[in-house]
Parts: structure tokens; sequence; C-alpha cells
């Protein structure tokens, strides 16, 4: 009976020490099955990943089209889509479509950012950081140009914010957009000579297709909902007749 009663002490103390031994190890570590914030920046072919990431939110066939419809140059006649409502002037701050093209124009902007705020962590060539950089700022450029020529006054922000801003922060003017999308092209070609070419032809688009309109001449039959919990008020560069593009 001792000894039974002796094995069963020893095992229980054998299971104490293992288990006091576990209550030492780390809880908080870091994933192995996938990327983290601490182990995503480590390579120049995950920011090139990222980089690659803002390009295709930049542009697509698909929106290519979509913007055609959207203008004088084609006319779909089948279907009822959203692009169908805008073009038949049958469309309300509800149509989809102008949600969409928001949130995946600020779904890019925000990957440029994370970018930006980044790379200077990953070790690698510093003319191919400064060159990605600049890359990034271009498809941030593009982003706000589109964003201005299809929403008029819009929140424009240079770095990562936060949900809590996000809800909050006010829309600036397009003049001052517009202004700051110049001066920083002029600033990416003079740093980066690889991509000058590339800024010229973007510089030069957006002095011949900028949304004409100003705030003053929006036509007020045609209120647009303003996203971040602010009043709403009228986009100019949103007509339910066409897009201006």
């Amino acid at each position: 009976m001792k000894a039974i009663l002796f094995r069963y002490s020893s095992w229980c103390l054998s299971l104490f020490c293992m288990l006091s031994m576990l209550s030492c190890v780390e809880l908080d570590v870091i994933p192995t099955d996938k990327y983290t914030d601490e182990t995503y920046w480590t390579s120049e072919a995950n920011a090139s990943a990222l980089l690659n990431m803002a390009y295709k939110q930049m542009n697509s066939a698909d929106w290519l089209f979509r913007d055609e419809r959207l203008s004088d140059n084609l006319y779909n006649g089948y279907g009822g889509d959203a692009v169908k409502t805008i073009g038949n002037g049958q469309a309300t701050s509800s149509t989809a479509l102008f949600d969409d093209v928001w949130k995946s124009i600020y779904s890019g902007i925000k990957t440029a950012h994370t970018l930006l705020e980044n790379i200077d962590r990953v070790p690698m060539d510093e003319g191919r950081k400064n060159r990605m950089k600049a890359e990034a700022r271009f498809v941030r450029a593009f982003l706000f140009f589109q964003a201005t020529n299809w929403y008029g006054d819009v929140p424009f922000f240079t770095e990562d914010i936060d949900e809590a801003t996000a809800k909050t922060i006010s829309p600036t003017t397009q003049s001052e957009i517009v202004a700051w999308i110049h001066k920083e092209l002029e600033e990416i070609a003079m740093k980066t000579p690889a991509i000058k070419e590339a800024v010229e032809f973007e510089d030069t688009f957006l002095q011949n297709k900028r949304c004409p309109y100003s705030n003053e001449q929006s036509d007020k039959n045609y209120p647009f909902h303003n996203y971040n919990s602010m009043t709403k008020k009228e986009y100019p560069c949103i007509k339910t007749k066409k897009f201006i593009y």
C-alpha cells in the first residue's frame, strides 16, 4: 500500500513540475504560420509584394471600361448594373458604385502609406528602396487625383491614420489637393529620374483631365453622401447624368 501511495505521490509531483515548467513559457509568441508586423518587414520580396498590391489597387481593365461607360465615349445597352443606372440618370446617393469607388481608392492609399511608413525597416539596397518609395508616392498621388476628380473635396492625409481619425477628418479642398499632387510629382521626378517620364505623363494628364467644377458650381439636384459621418454635401464631380473624367 505504501508503495502504491509513493508511486502516486511521485506521479503527482512529476506532473506538478511539468505544469510549472510549462507555465514559464512565454505565451505571447510570434506566430510561425503567418506574417505579423514584426516578421513581414524582413525581406525586399515582401516590400515588393506590397508595392505590387498598391499598383493593382491603382487601376484595372475593369475600371478602364467602367470609366469609358460613364463617359460619352461608350454606351452599354444591356444589363442593369450601377454604371448603367448612373448613365441613365437614375442614380441616388445609395447607388453602390459610389461607395465601391471610394473604398477602392482609399484602400490603395492605405497600402501606399503602409509601405512608406515601414520600408525603412527592410534590409535592402538603398537605391532600390528609394525607388520603391517614389513609386508608392506616385501611386498615392494618382489615387488622390482619382479621389478629387470623382468627389471634389475629400479627406486628405499623407500618413496612415487610425479609425477614430478617419471618422472625424474634414475634407480638404480640391484646389489644395491638386496643388499638393503637382508638388509631389515634381519632387518625385527630381529625386527619381528613372520614373520621371511616368511622372511627367501623370502631371500632364492631371492638368488636362481634372474635373473643372468647384463646390459653388455643384448641381444642387444631385447631393452625394459624405462617408466619414460628416454632414452631407454636394460633391461636384459626381453627377447622375455622367461622371466627369
